[in-house]
C-alpha cells in the first residue's frame, strides 16, 4: 500500500489519486521490464535486477514496519547495490541519486518511491533504443525478370528492411515452412551477420519446380517470433 505520513490518510488504490497514480506507473514500468526482457540479453539482466528490486524493497519495508525507521546501513546497502547495477550509466542523474542516498527513509511511501526511481532507471538505460526491436533499416529492390524483351513491362518490386544488429535473428533452411524449428525439420542453420545480409548459394536442386523453406526466428517484445517463407524456382 502507498501510505501518507498521517496514519488516517493512508492512501489506498480504490481511492486515492495518488495511489492510483502510483499503481499505474509501477503497472508501466514491470510491463515495460518485461518487454524488454524479451528482445535482450541486456534485457533480460535488468529483468532480473527488478526481481531483486523488489526483495530489497521488502527487507526496507519489514524493518520500517518492525521498527519504524530504516537503519542507515540497510538504507546505504540498498543504495550502494543499485549504484554497482547503474554502472555510471549517462542515463542516472547522480546528483539526485547521491542526495536521495543522503536521505534517511521516513515513512513507508518513501520506500514505494524509491522503488519506482530505481525501476525507472533500469528503463531510463534500457530506451537506449533497446525496446524498438530494429536499429538498422534499409531497402530492397527485387525486378520479377532480369531480362524482358523490347515493350514488355518491367516490374520492381521494392520494400523496407530492418535489422537489430545487437539481436540479429537466426534463419532456418527446412524441409517443411508450418512444421517449425523441429530437429528433423531444419537442413542447415545460417548465421546472420551483423546488419542482417545473407546470400543462400545452393546446387542441390533437380530439374522441373524446385522450392526452398526458410523461418527466421527473431526476439520482438512479445517475445521471441518465427516468421515462415517458400522461395519457388524452375530449372529447365
Amino acid at each position: 500500500m502507498f501510505s501518507c505520513e498521517s496514519k488516517k490518510d493512508d492512501f489506498t488504490y480504490q481511492t486515492s489519486i495518488g495511489s492510483l497514480t502510483y499503481q499505474a506507473d509501477l503497472n508501466y514500468l514491470n510491463t515495460t521490464l518485461k518487454q524488454y526482457a524479451n528482445l535482450s540479453d541486456t534485457g533480460l539482466y535488468f529483468w532480473k535486477q527488478d526481481s531483486i528490486l523488489e526483495l530489497k524493497v521488502l527487507e526496507l519495508k519489514n524493518e520500517f514496519n518492525n521498527s519504524k525507521s530504516i537503519s542507515s546501513q540497510l538504507q546505504s546497502g540498498f543504495f550502494d547495490y543499485f549504484e554497482k547495477v547503474f554502472n555510471k550509466s549517462d542515463f542516472i542523474d547522480f546528483k539526485i541519486f547521491n542526495h536521495l542516498k543522503s536521505n534517511p527513509i521516513k515513512k513507508l511511501s518513501d520506500i514505494d518511491l524509491l522503488e519506482l526511481y530505481i525501476k525507472r532507471g533500469f528503463v531510463s538505460i534500457l530506451s537506449d533504443n533497446k525496446l524498438f526491436p530494429f536499429d538498422t533499416v534499409g531497402t530492397m529492390l527485387a525486378p520479377e525478370k532480369s531480362n524482358i524483351k523490347n515493350g514488355e513491362e518491367y516490374i520492381l518490386r521494392m520494400n523496407m528492411t530492418a535489422s537489430n544488429s545487437k539481436e540479429p535473428p537466426q534463419w532456418y533452411i527446412v524441409k517443411d515452412g508450418s512444421i517449425g524449428l523441429t530437429k528433423d525439420n531444419i537442413i542447415d542453420t545460417i548465421q546472420s551477420p551483423e546488419y542482417g545480409d545473407l546470400i543462400f548459394k545452393t546446387k542441390k536442386y533437380h530439374p522441373g519446380e524446385n522450392e526452398i523453406n526458410v523461418i527466421v526466428r527473431l526476439r520482438t517484445h512479445y517475445g521471441e517470433q518465427l516468421l515462415s517463407k517458400t522461395i519457388l524456382f524452375y530449372v529447365q
